[in-house]
């Protein structure tokens, strides 16, 4: 409507404005609330699809997450989740549905493009002046996720960063839920024997 005072102006100068009251604001087509949001979390989305496929697709489903956010925003209104948790598990989806294009070579698909991620972090890491990376600990970490069999590395990723929940998990990987499960609980084990030295060593 001609002359509607856009709801978020008024407080574009505040330090940080609630994910929430931002999504009630686009529910309103608040063109400035949906940049907002857009430029806080475009890279999180994009990171996410990005790990699991290539650069062209990654910027595709960017394309379809924002846009059904723009158009589905009222079904976020609807819930009890945060508005991160629902934008990431937006991601998801649309990552899954990509990710079955792949059909009888998922998972192989998912091993490699996992080891891939973790090998360009790694490479990342020692190019970095980073202090907290260049650590012996950040060292040490991409070390112990190296020395896990490839299913562990997979499942770990999949769960503590691409935030997908095991039954996703066994889905993407056509596993057993019940041995991701053991993938992820031994897989952590081994990285808390790495590191607890390493801790006792640095409190010393």
């Amino acid at each position: 409507m001609e002359g509607r005072p856009n709801m978020v102006i008024r407080d574009l100068f505040q330090p940080e404005l609630n994910d929430e009251i931002l999504a009630a604001c686009i529910a309103q087509h608040d063109i400035a609330a949906f940049e907002i949001v857009y430029d806080r979390f475009v890279a999180r989305v994009f990171s996410l699809a990005a790990m699991l496929t290539d650069i062209p697709e990654a910027e595709r489903i960017v394309l379809q997450v924002f846009s059904q956010l723009w158009l589905e925003i009222d079904q976020f209104i609807k819930t009890d989740s945060s508005f991160q948790d629902w934008l990431l598990d937006l991601t998801r989806k649309h990552l899954l549905v990509s990710l079955k294009s792949y059909d009888g070579q998922m998972a192989q698909h998912i091993l490699d493009a996992t080891n891939h991620w973790l090998s360009e972090g790694a490479k990342q890491a020692t190019k970095t002046r980073d202090e907290q990376i260049e650590s012996s600990s950040g060292r040490l970490g991409w070390q112990a996720f190296q020395d896990l069999n490839s299913e562990q590395r997979t499942a770990i990723v999949l769960a503590y960063y691409g935030g997908f929940k095991q039954r996703e998990i066994a889905q993407l990987l056509s596993l057993p839920q019940n041995l991701v499960e053991q993938y992820i609980r031994h897989g952590l084990h081994k990285l808390r024997e790495t590191f607890e030295p390493e801790l006792v060593l640095e409190r010393g």
